[in-house]
C-alpha cells in the first residue's frame, strides 16, 4: 500500500474512532435528562404503591416551550422482567404514567394533567417539575400485582422520556437531532419493596 492509501485509512481510522466518541458522549449527555434515578415499591395499609425518582431535565429550554405555548407530554414506562435460565428474560407485567404540561399565560400557572383527568397547578415551573421528578403513585391491592412483588426472580426495567408527536412538525424535527429529546433508553433496577 502505498503512502497515500495509508494516509486514507489513517484519516478513516481517526474519523470512525471520533464517531465513536462522540456518540458516547451524546448518550451520557442524554441520559442526564429525562431518565430514570431510583423506583421501589413502598407497602401501605391499601396495598402496594410505586415511587420514582425521575429526572426531566433541561429546564430552561422547557420553559422556552411552554411559555411559547406549546404543551409537553412525559410518559413513565415501568416493566416487571422475569429472569429466565433457559431463554431471554420476558415482561409479565408493566405500569405506565403519563402527564402533559401546559402555561397558561393569563393566569400565570403551570398546568400538569396525567391520564387519568387529574390535575394540579403550580405557580412555578421549579414547582411542577419537583412533582413530575417525584412520582408518588396510589397503591393498589390487586392480587397478581402483589403476587409479582413478591415473587424473587423479577426485576424492573423503566424509563422515562419525552413525547414529541403533538408538537408542530418543524419542532418535532429539530428535536429528532438532540438526543436528549429521544433518549428512550430502558434502565435495570431490582425489584426493591420497602414495608
Amino acid at each position: 500500500m502505498n503512502t497515500r492509501g495509508r494516509y486514507c485509512c489513517y484519516l478513516i481510522g481517526l474519523l470512525w474512532v471520533a464517531s465513536l466518541l462522540s456518540v458516547a458522549t451524546v448518550t451520557v449527555t442524554a441520559a442526564e435528562y429525562s431518565s430514570v434515578q431510583r423506583v421501589w415499591f413502598e407497602k401501605k395499609a391499601d396495598g402496594y404503591a410505586v415511587r420514582a425518582d425521575l429526572e426531566v431535565g433541561q429546564q430552561e429550554f422547557v420553559e422556552k416551550v411552554l411559555r411559547g405555548g406549546y404543551p409537553l407530554a412525559f410518559k413513565f414506562e415501568l416493566n416487571f422482567m422475569q429472569r429466565q435460565e433457559w431463554y431471554l428474560d420476558r415482561v409479565i407485567g408493566d405500569l405506565i404514567w403519563q402527564g402533559t404540561l401546559s402555561y397558561d399565560s393569563l393566569t400565570q400557572v403551570y398546568l400538569l394533567v396525567n391520564e387519568s383527568g387529574r390535575e394540579q397547578r403550580f405557580s412555578t415551573l421549579t414547582a411542577a417539575l419537583d412533582q413530575i421528578n417525584q412520582l408518588r403513585a396510589g397503591s393498589s391491592n390487586d392480587r397478581a400485582y402483589i403476587n409479582i412483588l413478591l415473587r424473587d426472580d423479577i426485576y424492573l426495567r423503566a424509563r422515562f422520556y419525552y413525547l414529541t408527536s403533538h408538537l408542530p412538525e418543524p419542532m418535532q424535527i429539530g428535536l429528532l437531532l438532540d438526543a436528549i429529546w429521544n433518549n428512550k433508553e430502558w434502565i435495570t433496577f431490582p425489584l426493591e419493596v420497602r414495608e
